[in-house]
């Protein structure tokens, strides 16, 4: 089995921790390993370093090679720039075909964290296995929900299916009554953006939902980086799952519960880390006075917290961030505000 692992985002919503420079998946936010080595270990227990792939960006070359040392300069793919994760997954793709004729492929974010990597090993073992008999579906693990998020998209199930269910549609982020309806309902999961496939199926599916992808790659060395780059530009720019996931027939989910979580933003950082007796969350030189359910980080100067709830505040290199952690979601609204000195 083949792994893929996007790691080329730039983690706008972990600003200013996370920026152009230093993205959300070289940091450590928890523990002492960033998510991309986290995200590498996890599959070194059932894979051998030589089965996995990296897409990133050539920005982010000496952060890959600093992290990820033993890995093997042929599994680094270097995008010319961030195309979203349908141009990501097929350029891994062709290149892994490239390879080997027959695989049995997962693509995975590096910016999760899960928390029982037994269960998490176990599903992907389970994926390998059912995909390998039924090489005509494509499988992604659905996280099952034990709040009614608004930050993660979800999947509805249909009937039981030899240990999986049947796809029934993709949903966006829902509001929070929608959500809540959704887990009464016992058939949504959240999606956890995994999925498993044999590499043909998976490229016939791309071929016929993005027809432009195959035509600007079949004359193209996928080995060679200028070739690559000539191509780039004229690639959609569009997601896995708007291009492929909400239109297949061939969309099959495997329930998952290992206390997942998906670090896009400051408040599921949050809601990960251990808290004080009122709720905050603290790191570096804060100080409080009557403030509950916070969270602060102060990497270079002291925060004072007084009167205040549900807010974060995140201080690094002459940057500030005051957010409600509520509307932890918008942190990329001001990133387009920001000069490229600022961030």
């Amino acid at each position: 089995m083949k792994h893929v692992i996007m790691c080329g985002g730039s983690g706008s919503r972990f600003w200013p921790l996370s920026t152009s420079k230093m993205p959300k998946q070289f940091l450590k936010l928890i523990g002492n390993k960033s998510l991309l080595r986290l995200t590498v270990d996890r599959l070194l227990n059932i894979s051998s370093i030589e089965n996995i792939f990296l897409v990133t960006s050539k920005k982010y070359e000496d952060l890959i090679k600093s992290e990820i040392p033993e890995i093997s300069e042929e599994n680094i793919l270097y995008e010319p720039s961030a195309r979203n994760t349908t141009a990501a997954i097929y350029y891994a793709l062709k290149t892994i075909k490239s390879k080997n004729n027959s695989s049995v492929v997962g693509v995975y974010p590096a910016d999760h964290y899960i928390k029982s990597e037994q269960d998490f090993v176990a599903s992907v073992k389970e994926a390998h296995d059912l995909v390998t008999k039924y090489k005509e579906r494509v499988y992604t693990l659905g996280i099952k929900p034990n709040y009614p998020s608004t930050s993660y998209g979800y999947i509805q199930c249909d009937a039981d299916n030899e240990n999986s269910y049947k796809v029934a549609q993709f949903c966006e982020k829902p509001d929070l009554n929608t959500a809540k309806k959704m887990i009464e309902l016992g058939s949504y999961v959240w999606n956890s953006g995994m999925f498993f496939f044999d590499i043909q199926t998976m490229l016939n599916e791309i071929n016929l939902f993005v027809p432009e992808m195959e035509p600007l790659f079949g004359g193209v060395d996928i080995e060679d980086f200028n070739q690559i780059e000539n191509i780039w530009n004229q690639i959609p720019k569009i997601s896995i799952d708007y291009a492929v996931m909400e239109k297949t027939q061939k969309a099959f989910c495997i329930k998952l519960d290992c206390g997942w979580t998906d670090l896009g933003t400051w408040v599921s950082l949050y809601d990960l880390l251990d808290k004080d007796k009122d709720g905050n969350v603290f790191n570096g030189n804060v100080f409080s006075h009557k403030a509950s359910n916070n969270l602060a980080i102060a990497k270079n100067s002291n925060i004072g917290i007084v009167g205040l709830d549900n807010i974060a505040v995140v201080e690094y290199d002459n940057q500030i961030l005051v957010i409600n952690l509520s509307d932890s979601e918008s942190v990329r609204k001001i990133i387009n505000q920001l000069s490229d000195s600022d961030k």
